[in-house]
Formats: C-alpha cells, structure tokens, sequence
C-alpha cells in the first residue's frame, strides 16, 4: 500500500498538468497494486482520494440536483457513521455510490488537451492492457465453464478496467479527427485490441460497456457519407462486405466449433449463476419488507438480516447452501447488482435517485453536443451501457475512472499547437463541442 500511495504522489507531481494522463497512471498503478495483492483492500479509498482531491479546487457546483445528491447521500453516509456499521457504510458509499457523483462533481470542469497527448495516452493505455493481459495469461489460474482462462485475480477483473476507462476519450478523439483518416483507423484499430482484452476479462458487463459504442464507431466510419466523398464511403463500403463475407463463409466451414467457442468467450452460454439468486433474494425481500423500508431501505451500513423478511427470503432462496449463512450476515450493499444494493439500502427513492442520475448525464451530454449527433449518440450509449455494466457488477475501480473520463469529454477543450514546419502565427484553442 506505501509503494501505491508513493505512487500516486509521483504521479501528481509529473502529470498534474495533464489530468487525463494522471488519471490513467492512477488507474494503472491501482490495477498492478491489485494484481500484486490478489485482494482488495485499503488501497482503494485512497485511490478514490488520489483521482478527486487533485480536482476540487477548481469543482464549482451550481446545479440545484447536485446539490440534492450530495446532501442525500450524505445524510444516509451520517446516519450510517453514527447509528450502523461505520465501514460498511464507507464501503457502500464508495464502492456503488460516489462513481456517479463524481461525474456531477466534475460536469463543470474544463480540461484542456493537445491532440498528440492524448493519443499518447490511449497507446499507453492499450500498451498496459496488453502487458497485463500477456501477464494473466501466463500466470492465470482462472478458468471458464469452457476451460478458457479468464483474466482475473481472486475473481476480481483486471484487464478490461483500462478499456473501458479510455474509451470515452476514444470516441471524443475519433469523432474530432474526422479529417485525417489515418487517426481514425489508428483509434478503430486499438478498439479491436483492446476488446480482445475486455472478452478475455470474462465480465459480461465491460464486454457491453465497450463493444457497443465501439460499433458505433464502426457504424460511422464505414456507412457515414456525412462530410466525405462518395468514393471514400464506397470503398471503405466494399472493404466491410469483404470482411463480412469472409467472416460469414468462416462460420458457416465451421459453424459449430466457431460458435461454441465464441459463446465460451463471451459467457453466454452460462447462467448468472449467484448473481441470478441475488436478484431473487433482493425481490423476495423487497415485496414482504415494512413500507418505510421499501420507501428508504436500510441504510447504507445497516443489516438487512434484522428484519424476518429478509431472513425468510434468504432461506427461500439460498435453501441449505454455502450461501445461506454469507447472506445471512451481510450488512450494507452485498450484492452484484448496484440496482439490487440501491433498492435493499435505500430503497424506491434511491432507484428513482439512479434514473434521475441517467437522465441528467443524457441530457448534458446531447446540450454539449446538439449539433454533432454521431458523437452525441455514442456517449449516450456509452453512459447507458454503463447503467447495462453495474447490472452484472461494479469494475474494479467501482465506475471512478469511467464516470471521471465521461465527465472530462463533455467539457474538453482541445488545444491546437502548430507543426514543427509551420511558422507559429497564433495559439488558439477550439472547443470540443464541434459546432
């Protein structure tokens, strides 16, 4: 834990210019921090600390639903601190909680950023991607239904943390070099990278999280002739219905095999598993529980355990497994599913607290890009794949880098320096709203 905090001290002092960037070193030395320990532990409040703190002198809230969040939540936090379980309440807070507030305390915030830093960035982030894949693959000891590895440590992901992180400044970066073609395939090609990464991690969620904005980008580069000249359009057109037919004339040589195989990779072919009795368990509570409880749930560091309808939905749907006596004495947010966890600790009104959350994300993202709707559409997909992702479970930085890069995107502000061979005329900056 010294050598992460150490870590996290350097990292501000070099980088503390350029928060993009120290935001992915912070997310890189906190995954080898947990490779290394195999288990979370207190490293990862202090990574929250690292990737905020640095940002709040300049946070200016003005937005009378931050302001709610914020004093909501933290009623619940001081209530938890005072009467319930101090560290579950923390715990909770953090672990489910605070990765949307973060966007909010961030939606004001500017950065600005060159072109080539941040394409610096994105090759670092896949290059560490595939340095931590390359290592789990030699050294994993976790295995599908199937027999394929998954890129794990003690059931924790790894790989995929990245990809998913860096995405946003993916799509912002693609949709701003609409004119240079070479950037876009160079960005459209360490997408592929690093999904093959992300469906190795074996996490239904980040495959979601990452493949559908990817398609996006796909979509566009491929069918869009918004901008471009026809002939650019079709020849990128015939190069997709050549790989297609490829790919379609693979499958159907070796249909079964193919298709097995990819099913494996993806977890398709498997159930939710305990997953799938926790949404039962959380449901079963829920429709017998007292009505201030479905109104406001537990708390955040309460037990669920200390009311009988609970108990009973336990035993229901756990029987006499291994799970009955884990459930039995949990306390605070205990399951995979933050919708589930919302719901048991605090209650209807924290669900509505989530869709109020969505709604508002949507809606700065389609103000800050009304007049570019492609780059508009894939960070709303974006925002609602990672609604799709908290379903499955919470990554393993709990959502902080992928609420904090959203967050950055809406307001970047991307400084133009000129090339070596030009004479400097002017310094100007243009803003990423693509108007």
């Amino acid at each position: 834990m010294v050598l992460a905090v150490a870590g996290y001290l350097i990292a501000f002092s070099l980088f503390r210019k350029s928060l993009i960037a120290y935001q992915f070193i912070l997310l890189s030395i906190f995954l080898v921090h947990l490779i290394y320990l195999e288990q979370l532990d207190y490293t990862l409040p202090i990574y929250i600390l690292a990737a905020v703190l640095p940002l709040l002198p300049q946070v200016k809230i003005k937005d009378p639903f931050t302001v709610y969040l914020f004093l909501y939540n933290g009623l619940y936090v001081l209530i938890g601190i005072i009467a319930q379980n101090k560290t579950e309440t923390l715990v909770s807070f953090l672990a489910k909680i605070f990765q949307f507030l973060v966007f909010f305390l961030l939606a004001e915030y500017k950065q600005k950023c060159k072109p080539g830093t941040l394409i610096k960035v994105i090759s670092a982030a896949v290059f560490l991607e595939s340095l931590l894949g390359v290592y789990l693959l030699l050294t994993s000891t976790s295995y599908s239904s199937s027999g394929l590895p998954r890129l794990v440590m003690n059931s924790q992901p790894i790989v995929g943390n990245i990809s998913v992180a860096i995405l946003p400044i993916i799509i912002w970066l693609y949709f701003y070099s609409k004119e240079n073609e070479r950037m876009q395939i160079r960005l459209l090609t360490y997408c592929v990278v690093l999904f093959v990464w992300t469906i190795l991690s074996g996490t239904r969620g980040y495959i979601i999280l990452f493949a559908v904005p990817m398609a996006l980008l796909y979509i566009d580069y491929f069918f869009t002739t918004s901008g471009r000249e026809y002939g650019t359009v079709r020849k990128r057109f015939i190069w997709f219905v050549l790989i297609a037919a490829t790919a379609i004339m693979i499958v159907l040589v070796f249909n079964a095999e193919i298709i097995e195989k990819l099913a494996s990779l993806l977890r398709a072919n498997e159930s939710l598993g305990i997953r799938g009795q926790e949404n039962r368990l959380c449901l079963l509570f829920f429709k017998n529980a007292p009505y201030h409880v479905k109104i406001f749930g537990v708390g955040l560091g309460g037990s669920e355990s200390a009311y009988f309808s609970y108990r009973a939905a336990v035993g229901s749907v756990m029987g006499d497994s291994w799970a009955y006596h884990k459930y039995l004495q949990g306390t605070g947010a205990t399951f995979h599913n933050l919708f589930a966890n919302i719901l048991c600790t605090q209650g209807v009104i924290g669900l509505v607290n989530l869709v109020l959350i969505l709604v508002s994300i949507m809606r700065r993202i389609g103000r800050a890009y009304e007049n570019n709707r492609p780059l508009k559409c894939a960070l709303q997909f974006y925002t609602i794949c990672f609604y799709i992702m908290n379903w499955f479970r919470w990554s393993a930085a709990c959502g902080i880098p992928e609420m904090i890069m959203l967050a950055f995107v809406i307001n970047l502000e991307m400084e133009e320096s000129e090339t070596s061979g030009e004479k400097i005329h002017r310094k100007e900056t243009i803003s990423c709203r693509l108007y």
